[in-house]
């Protein structure tokens, strides 16, 4: 065995770089190597001259081009510099396995391409592009080298470009340099983390990756993930990019504390993919803030991506919606666009819970049916909702959900119920309101919605939705304790009208007559409705200050097992190490967490270690 190695090490030290080398010289004996200027006055002139695998070497000097390489060749500079010419890109290959290196490529004006590569097995290395609208533009290519490459001072340095996995299947790795920063472009990799000093990142055909807290700008991409699945992208700061993050293909990404603005084409592109989740950026001063579309030419759709908390402001278009279905559009602020929600060949998406102010339109629909909008609250729009066509879709849930909040409506409150036909009050107006032509909200809300976030339980948000003509603050959800309670102000002394929507998931009675409402520690009248989702409660008190307590009878913590102290349904090591961060703790303590207080006494110790114990070895017998 001894024996066996010996021999290969010493083949693979002596013998095989000798066999290697006479293949490269042999290789190269058989090309014709042409020398500019020496014999030709013009790399282009060269290129004409050459044939299929040869090589080409450039001076130094400058060269005014609108080189296209249609062949097979290596092209090696020499300290010289291709400046472009008047119509077109400096460099475009269209030609397979060409070899360009050791070139200065200026542009004039910010236009076309410094390195425009729409082929197979291109190999850049040793370049410096500078000057152009794209510096580097890989365009539906296959097997792409990039090597040692400087790009900098161009509209948008790189841009990498395709559909299929194969398009972006390149060897890019961090020797190349955007801006003074590092090229990070990921393929077949798992469980890793993109570096902060990032001038590109590209994840492709990956899983359980993590870029956080980087800051790009001036590429076609800030951050292109294709191909990958259970992708985090947190604190981001995305500038002038023509897509600031695009998702193609992929599933289970999320995008989150992040800002992106003045994209060319949008702040984040979902194409294609299945539950990514957009949660709490900033997206401003784009042409679009958030694109959602399907891609005819692979045949997938997007659906079941989630869209939520976002503040979208100042672009043309804040959300765009493209032929896709069964998407969420949830709680974000949609404000001082052009076009707030644009939605084109859409089918069963739900936009709800949204604050849709001062666009100029609100809402466009074209082609669109079956979709549903409820709980959004519109006002201070030129117009609400366009709809230019015979689109049909829903605009209220069935009561007493409610419908919408339009700013513009005038109509009086007097009757309550499901035909709004019962004398007194329910905070939804008693006409309906006609949108257009296939399109009423029969259950419009007399006052804005506003959502509070009640917890995290068995992997979903719950949030409780108010209707209220008072401010709102210091929201809390016991489930413990099997309340909801919550301060109301008003500086007038105009009455106040207060009804929440509860989920019946999340707090319930068993009969209407057991939930009680105390103001101020005083039970208090109040109306109750229910259907098979929700349970909804409205009163009215005077003006002024007010607590409110609202109590049911159960709660979702009834249906989570005993010592799951992170609520996600199950007793695990997760829960062991959330009490470990507590422990010590009672209430007013920054670790305080009442989750962890198993046997409700107000300190986390060790009797609560042992309980929590004590469950997890018996759910393991």
């Amino acid at each position: 065995m001894k024996e066996l190695i010996y021999t290969l090490l010493i083949y693979f030290l002596f013998i095989f770089p000798y066999c290697h080398s006479i293949v490269v010289v042999d290789n190269l004996a058989k090309c014709d190597v042409i020398v500019v200027p020496d014999q030709c006055h013009s790399i282009r002139e060269a290129v004409e001259k050459a044939s299929l695998g040869d090589c080409i070497i450039v001076r130094r000097g400058i060269y005014e081009e609108n080189l296209i390489i249609d062949k097979s060749l290596a092209i090696i500079g020499e300290g010289a510099v291709i400046k472009q010419g008047p119509n077109g890109d400096a460099v475009k290959i269209i030609a397979n396995n060409v070899n360009l290196s050791g070139f200065y490529i200026i542009g004039s004006g910010f236009q076309y391409s410094g390195i425009n590569v729409r082929c197979n097995g291109a190999h850049l290395e040793n370049n410096t592009v500078s000057g152009f609208l794209y510096g580097i533009q890989l365009y539906d290519s296959q097997s792409i080298t990039l090597r040692n490459n400087i790009i900098s001072n161009n509209r948008f340095n790189l841009k990498v470009w395709g559909l299929t996995l194969n398009h972006f299947m390149h060897d890019i790795d961090c020797s190349n340099i955007i801006n003074g920063k590092k090229v990070y472009y990921i393929v077949n990799r798992s469980r890793c983390t993109i570096p902060s000093d990032a001038g590109y990142v590209g994840v492709i055909n990956c899983s359980f990756v993590k870029v956080e807290n980087v800051c790009l700008s001036s590429n076609s991409e800030g951050i292109l993930i294709a191909y990958s699945k259970f992708c985090d992208i947190k604190g981001a700061k995305i500038t002038n990019t023509e897509r600031g993050v695009r998702i193609l293909a992929s599933e289970n990404i999320s995008l989150t504390n992040s800002c992106v603005s003045q994209s060319a084409w949008a702040g984040v592109v979902i194409d294609s993919s299945y539950n990514s989740r957009i949660l709490n950026n900033v997206f401003e001063d784009n042409s679009v803030g958030i694109v959602i579309s399907a891609s005819v030419l692979l045949g997938l759709t997007s659906s079941e991506n989630f869209v939520e908390e976002n503040e979208i402001i100042n672009n043309s278009y804040g959300i765009y919606l493209s032929g896709v279905y069964n998407n969420t559009i949830s709680r974000n602020k949609v404000e001082s666009n052009n076009i707030g929600i644009l939605v084109v060949s859409c089918e069963d998406n739900n936009i709800e819970c949204n604050t849709i102010v001062n666009n100029n339109v609100g809402v466009q629909i074209r082609c669109s049916n079956g979709n549903l909008f409820y709980h959004n609250s519109f006002y201070g729009n030129l117009v609400h909702v366009r709809i230019n066509d015979l689109s049909r879709n829903r605009w209220n849930m069935c009561y007493p959900s409610g419908g919408n909040f339009w700013g513009n409506i005038t109509s009086p409150d007097d009757f309550l119920g499901e035909e709004q036909n019962i004398p007194g009050s329910d905070g939804i107006v008693d006409e309906k309101y006609v949108i257009a032509t296939n399109n009423v909200d029969f259950y419009p809300f007399k006052l804005p919605i506003l959502y509070f976030n009640a917890g995290r339980f068995l992997g979903k948000s719950y949030y409780v939705n108010v209707i209220t003509n008072a401010s709102v603050s210091d929201f809390e959800f016991n489930p413990l304790e099997k309340f909801i309670s919550f301060n109301l102000f008003s500086g007038g002394k105009q009455r106040l009208f207060f009804g929440v929507l509860i989920s019946k998931n999340l707090l319930w009675c068993s009969s209407l007559e057991n939930w009680s409402v105390t103001v101020d520690d005083v039970e208090h009248y109040y109306t109750v409705f229910v259907n098979n989702n929700y349970t909804y409660i409205f009163f009215e008190v005077e003006g002024g200050a007010h607590y409110v307590i609202i109590r049911g009878r159960h709660s979702i913590k009834e249906i989570l097992p005993f010592g799951d102290v992170n609520n996600d349904g199950k007793v695990d090591f997760a829960d062991l190490n959330l009490l470990y961060v507590a422990f010590g703790s009672c209430p007013g303590h920054p670790r305080w967490n009442i989750w962890a207080d198993l046997n409700l006494d107000g300190r986390i110790d060790l009797k609560d270690v042992y309980l929590l114990i004590k469950e997890f070895v018996l759910r393991r017998h």
